[in-house]
């Protein structure tokens, strides 16, 4: 007699699930060991820029100029003429305490003429006619216009000494930098306003040398103790010198 086997069979579709199951658990279970993404990277900070707004100003050519400002060169404006103006260095342009004076002559070649003119306008020209050979004049290789011309007070090149007239309206406006100094045809008169003259900008009350040629051995200066004009020898170095530029 056969005994029957009462035990429950798997069939195969209750197999399939205990496979299934399993699978699943051994996906659940990796998933649970795998180990934590990395966090994402930080994205790089963004520079912010902050706009900064430079007043206007006649140094840095956004306003108009009027007399007694800062030009460009970092010079005091001193003379205006139509659309052009006029800035002096200030008095410690060479690296002293006050213009340099007894140190340089006008040019080292004293004995020959140059071209050069007297009005307001003509110093930039004369300094050049300085440097520049035209015989029986030989360029100036050391002295006062080659004193202005090296000058680069505002990181600007185109300074230069200047004409009779021009030496004569720095002059001018040393009296009263308050109001227009007026026509340097005029001539000079006076002394010094007393804060111009202790001032970065104050003259010496010596003479002072012009670009501009009185005779072939003789060049204009201007006397700022009272304003006076006449001649210096080409080979004096008594004479100060201060630098101007127009713009």
């Amino acid at each position: 007699m056969k005994t029957t086997n009462l035990a429950p069979q798997k069939t195969k579709r209750s197999r399939g699930k205990i496979a299934v199951a399993a699978m699943l658990g051994l996906i659940a279970l990796s998933a649970a060991c795998a180990p934590a993404p990395a966090p994402a990277p930080t994205p790089p900070a963004v520079p912010v820029t902050v706009p900064v707004t430079v007043p206007a100003s006649c140094a840095n050519g956004r306003a108009s100029c009027v007399l007694g400002d800062i030009g460009p060169g970092g010079g005091k404006v001193f003379y205006i003429d139509g659309v052009t103006r006029y800035e002096m260095a200030p008095n410690t342009w060479s690296g002293g305490a006050s213009d340099p004076s007894g140190v340089l002559a006008w040019c080292d070649d004293a004995a020959n003429s140059v071209t050069t003119g007297e009005a307001v306008g003509t110093g930039e020209a004369n300094t050049a006619s300085m440097l520049t050979d035209a015989p029986p004049f030989t360029a100036c290789t050391t002295g006062a216009g080659n004193a202005a011309h090296d000058y680069a007070g505002g990181g600007l090149n185109d300074w230069f000494l200047p004409s009779f007239r021009e030496l004569i309206a720095m002059c001018r406006y040393s009296r009263n930098p308050a109001i227009d100094p007026g026509d340097p045809m005029n001539g000079c008169t006076g002394a010094q306003d007393a804060s111009f003259a202790s001032s970065t900008y104050g003259f010496q009350t010596g003479s002072y040398s012009s670009s501009s040629q009185w005779s072939a051995t003789q060049a204009f200066a201007v006397i700022f103790a009272g304003g006076h004009d006449g001649s210096i020898f080409k080979a004096s170095v008594l004479p100060a010198i201060r630098p101007i530029r127009s713009f």
